[in-house]
């Protein structure tokens, strides 16, 4: 375990570090209290689409997506009686009735109309999730430990677009930029109510074409900004992801994948950047 391993070193390396274990030990054991592991949370969903190709390099398309599972009630049982019973806290649905996707020699574009009812956002699993979908946040004075489903009704009904496009330039970059502008009910915890607010995300992506880079097999870095009424403000909070990964390739069909993020979290008056590191490997069949 973690603590015989710190025993370890102490006994080697450090002549008197009895108040680094026990230091260790209660934190812990207090972000252990945190979790209620009868408490699976679980989350899933489903979706469909449909496709018409109307040449080689325009399509139409449409999809239909819905999530399983439940959410927080934002209301006060006691002095909210009426909205806490009316509440419904089952997961939403997102609809995109008509999209348009169209190719050319260097660049794609994808233009779609999209909705969504309440407790649902689109790209639920985007590349944040694994640090939103679990977050120690302050509650009447105390940290509990909140998951990404828990704050989906955050979020009520909202209408917009995306608009995505990838482009190929240099013949070494390869540059994906994606909008999304959703306007709708967001919560407001100043008013206990929800009201007319913008909800939009922006993503970024550079991949790098790493066929002129020996053993390297993937090289990209990208920038998220999700679920803001300001995206290009650039102000960081709980749903900001900078990151990169790169991956050598270490055997036939087998590739060493470096990912590097950088998120934030809240802490007393303001954000403050978190970064990670994490190694996996890659078997291609």
């Amino acid at each position: 375990t973690f603590i015989n391993m710190l025993n370890e070193f102490c006994d080697s390396q450090v002549s008197d570090c009895q108040g680094m274990i026990e230091a260790a030990e209660s934190e812990m054991e207090n972000y252990s209290n945190l979790l209620d592991l009868n408490d699976k949370n679980q989350v899933a969903g489903i979706s469909l689409g449909l496709t018409y190709n109307l040449n080689s390099r325009m399509k139409l398309f449409s999809e239909f997506s819905q999530l399983s599972g439940e959410t927080l009630n934002p209301y006060n049982p006691e002095t909210e009686t009426d909205n806490y019973n009316s509440f419904d806290d089952r997961l939403g649905f997102g609809f995109i009735p008509i999209g348009f996707t169209a190719e050319w020699d260097k660049v794609t574009l994808s233009l779609d109309l999209r909705q969504n009812s309440e407790n649902y956002l689109f790209n639920y699993w985007d590349q944040n999730y694994d640090h939103t979908r679990a977050m120690v946040v302050q509650k009447d004075g105390s940290n509990v430990v909140v998951t990404k489903e828990d704050k989906l009704y955050l979020y009520g009904k909202s209408k917009g677009a995306n608009l995505s496009i990838t482009s190929n330039f240099l013949k070494i970059f390869q540059l994906e930029m994606m909008y999304q502008y959703m306007n709708g009910d967001k919560w407001d915890n100043s008013i206990n109510d929800y009201k007319s607010d913008q909800n939009s995300t922006f993503y970024t992506k550079l991949d790098i074409d790493t066929s002129i880079i020996q053993k390297v097999r993937i090289a990209e870095i990208f920038y998220q900004q999700s679920y803001s009424d300001k995206p290009f403000s650039f102000k960081p909070d709980e749903n900001t992801l900078f990151g990169y990964n790169i991956g050598v390739e270490m055997a036939d069909n087998m590739v060493l994948i470096l990912k590097g993020r950088k998120s934030y979290v809240f802490e007393n008056d303001g954000f403050r950047p978190v970064k990670t590191t994490q190694i996996e490997t890659q078997v291609i069949f």
